[in-house]
């Protein structure tokens, strides 16, 4: 009976030796980085124009980076000067209106009547809560400032009911919601229910 375990060993040498069969240089990643690639590429570029006056391999790093500084900055200047070869017209104005959220020199019942009157929802629904911070600065509650944002009245107020105003508030202001005769039925609620302390 012959061993199986055996093995011709110079049958296995010329295997070895035998390019076909030399699976491991498949295994073996890239020689160069990326970067050493790209430096050989603009530097063979270079001496192909220029001829082979540098020579010296530790510049090619430095011609490397020049050559894609002034790459990007062609780059800049086209996008710059003739937008519309990227697909870009120039640039486009929304048609929307910058209003500053104050609280004071304003009748806000009147405006929310006339906002109503006109089914402007959304300008309703931003007069109800500043008119629930107009009430709430001149009761102490919070300190107003024309700067602050609506989360940092919600620091100042911890009560469920001007959280639920509030964000009903910003889903109108800044996130498109469009608010209906509802909305501001209920923000006035919830206004009321400030208003009285938490309660309802």
């Amino acid at each position: 009976m012959t061993d199986t375990l055996t093995c011709d060993t110079t049958l296995l040498m010329q295997f070895r030796s035998d390019e076909a069969f030399n699976y491991g240089k498949e295994l073996q990643g890239p020689q160069k980085s990326l970067l050493e690639w790209i430096g050989d590429v603009i530097a063979g570029f270079i001496d192909e124009i220029i001829g082979n006056t540098f020579g010296n391999d530790s510049l090619r790093p430095l011609f490397a980076c020049v050559a894609v500084a002034l790459f990007v900055l062609v780059i800049y200047l086209i996008y710059r000067y003739k937008p519309g070869l990227f697909g870009f017209e120039g640039r486009t104005s929304m048609e929307y209106t910058v209003t500053e959220d104050t609280i004071y020199g304003i009748d806000f019942d009147a405006e929310i009547a006339r906002a109503l009157a006109l089914g402007n929802y959304n300008e309703a629904a931003r007069m109800v809560y500043l008119q629930t911070l107009r009430w709430l600065s001149d009761n102490n509650k919070i300190n107003w400032q024309i700067y602050k944002t609506p989360t940092q009245y919600l620091r100042e107020l911890n009560m469920p009911q001007f959280r639920k105003l509030t964000n009903t508030f910003v889903r109108v202001r800044y996130g498109n919601y469009a608010a209906t005769a509802d909305t501001v039925s209920a923000m006035q609620v919830l206004q009321g229910a400030v208003e009285e302390g938490g309660g309802a």
